[in-house]
């Protein structure tokens, strides 16, 4: 894995992650998109600086294939 930006230093994603946290108000959202786009940099932003009344839990699936090797 390539090294992570730290949640401090992640700028113009705001937004984004604004409308990540609404949305997971009301349903749950898969995050999917091409290598190396700033996915898990999001998300560790959004570990980092969590909305309130928001618990996140982080887990690395990138070599989970099954349900049972979770």
């Amino acid at each position: 894995m390539a090294k992570q930006i730290p949640p401090n230093e992640v700028v113009g994603r705001d937004k984004l992650i604004a409308r990540m946290w609404k949305t997971l108000e009301r349903s749950s959202a898969v995050f999917t998109a091409e290598r190396r786009i700033g996915k898990t940099t999001i998300l560790k932003k959004m570990e980092a600086e969590p909305a309130e009344g928001h618990v996140i839990l982080y887990a690395d699936l990138e070599k989970v294939d099954t349900p049972a090797r979770c």
